[in-house]
């Protein structure tokens, strides 16, 4: 659910008023659809959130209908690739699974996409064409054990404000500094089986409100500075100094904090790090 009302407010759909956030209208409107019965809750958590949904397959199957006839959204699969769609494309989903030389139709203006979902192991667009873009989600599925992913063209999106990078095995992300020169990026998620880097360029991204990294991830010092986080996960208790957990105190404005331990190192340095989490946190 969150997820869906970040691509929400990214895309513009949501305009926040003088009483309201924008994440605030976007979940109402996610009640609204829950309270219609359009979509039903899968889980939900102990203080009565909804984490997850599902919609029924007929509901779902009248839905993509109706968004192909208004051209609200195109998926496609690899065997469609040759197929004809809409000259204007605002959303695409790309399943291109294990495809090696999948292709997009020639009649799509790529540069007035502004979602792209992208899911497979090869055959990633090129990213550049897709100028106008404001989110951007990459599932990678690899059969090895790391796949490396060069992040320079993503950076020349400069509109861009949702980027999602999610991969069943070991992520390399190259030239990760690159994403400094995204002004616009509100949220940023890598997902990966595992993972471990620092990532001081985040300090350069002036309205990133919501972050998550993978596990084992150093974060940089002085990430008290980011002051509009609102969301920060994980923060590994295990690889991060006592200092780091200090400076959590310092982001006034988090509202959602994912802790994890990777490894168990002497116990006296886990009761440290808690003590000092529990400090900032204000027991």
């Amino acid at each position: 659910m969150d997820d869906l009302v970040k691509q929400w407010i990214a895309e513009g759909f949501i305009s926040a008023s003088e009483e309201k956030y924008e994440e605030e209208i976007s979940r109402s409107y996610f009640d609204e659809l829950i309270n219609s019965r359009l979509i039903h809750p899968v889980q939900i958590d102990g203080n009565g959130k909804v984490l997850s949904c599902a919609m029924h397959h007929m509901m779902r199957k009248h839905i993509m209908h109706e968004s192909n006839v208004e051209n609200f959204v195109a998926a496609i699969d690899y065997s469609q690739t040759a197929t004809r769609f809409a000259h204007k494309v605002r959303r695409l989903c790309l399943h291109f699974g294990n495809a090696e030389d999948a292709n997009l139709s020639t009649n799509m203006r790529l540069s007035q996409v502004r979602t792209l979902a992208f899911f497979g192991a090869k055959c990633v667009p090129s990213i550049t064409e897709f100028r106008l873009l404001q989110i951007l989600i990459l599932h990678f599925w690899g059969e090895h054990e790391s796949i490396r992913f060069d992040i320079t063209s993503i950076s020349e999106i400069f509109r861009l404000r949702y980027l999602h990078v999610t991969c069943n095995v070991k992520l390399e992300i190259q030239q990760m500094q690159m994403l400094k020169r995204l002004p616009c990026l509100e949220t940023l998620k890598i997902e990966a089986a595992r993972g471990s880097t620092t990532v001081s360029v985040i300090f350069h991204l002036p309205r990133l409100l919501h972050l998550r990294l993978p596990a084992e991830t150093n974060l940089f010092s002085g990430i008290g500075h980011m002051t509009s986080l609102r969301t920060l996960g994980h923060f590994d208790l295990s690889t991060n100094t006592i200092d780091k957990v200090g400076d959590l105190g310092e982001l006034t404005n988090l509202q959602d904090l994912q802790l994890t331990c990777t490894s168990m190192g002497p116990s006296h340095y886990l009761v440290k790090q808690m003590g000092c989490l529990s400090s900032v946190l204000g027991d």
